[in-house]
């Protein structure tokens, strides 16, 4: 099901491919980071403990602590020792100095993670599917005119959320690539809900094929070429032989 990684080929394979990462967040896998907290940043350990519920503690630690020992398997930097900045828009990057460029993009939702990892800039995003009262309302601020056409002629309730999850996820993806910020008017952007697609051959925007159907993800990357996505679990990390 899911495809695996040689540590000597880690930087190699971004040439033509994208990485995602697939995280559980379950109470296992709290438990093991809960151990690792000393590894989060003061920035991190205040928003994880600003957290009224369980659930978005959890979130945060195992994805953060999984971010982290993912860095070190690419990079070699002691797992301790690995530091982010921020640019002005909060987008966050890897502060310590290496001889490649890794840039990476987090997204969790409900009890999934995933960890996009590209040698230029990416952003992902998944989300958990679920029943919208209020979907038509939600379209109307980010469909473009074409995607709005399109979303009126479904008529199943499924199928109206499919499409409107796979569009969320294409432009929330794309935005995190972008790296700026958000765009004030998202109905500005046509993407369409096509597997794969391209934006003034600037970004590519493709499918992340998440193996529950109750999860759509996307994933955007700088780039004029579409590149194979290899998708990897963390639990198949050893973690024994990190750093």
């Amino acid at each position: 099901m899911f495809d695996t990684l040689s540590k000597k080929s880690c930087f190699s394979s971004l040439s033509n491919h994208c990485h995602i990462w697939d995280i559980d967040i379950d109470q296992r896998s709290y438990d093991i980071a809960f151990n690792e907290i000393n590894l989060l940043s003061h920035k991190e350990k205040e928003q994880f403990h600003s957290f009224r519920f369980q659930e978005d503690k959890a979130r945060l630690i195992i994805s953060h602590i999984a971010l982290r020992h993912i860095i070190t398997y690419y990079t070699n930097i002691p797992t301790l020792l690995v530091e982010f900045q921020y640019n002005q828009y909060n987008k966050v990057y890897l502060a310590n100095k290496t001889s490649n460029y890794l840039f990476f993009n987090l997204s969790h939702a409900h009890n999934k993670a995933v960890i996009a990892i590209s040698n230029t800039e990416v952003g992902v995003d998944i989300e958990h599917i679920k029943n919208l009262v209020d979907i038509d309302e939600l379209a109307s601020a980010i469909y473009s005119c074409d995607e709005s056409q399109q979303f009126s002629q479904l008529n199943c309730d499924q199928e109206k959320l499919n499409y409107f999850y796979t569009i969320w996820t294409k432009k929330e993806a794309y935005l995190k690539a972008l790296s700026t910020g958000l765009i004030n008017d998202l109905k500005s952007i046509h993407l369409g809900v096509e597997a794969k697609s391209k934006i003034d051959h600037k970004f590519v925007l493709q499918k992340i094929n998440i193996y529950h159907s109750e999860y759509i993800a996307h994933v955007a990357f700088k780039g004029s070429e579409y590149k194979n996505i290899l998708h990897f679990h963390y639990n198949d990390l050893n973690l024994e032989n990190i750093i």
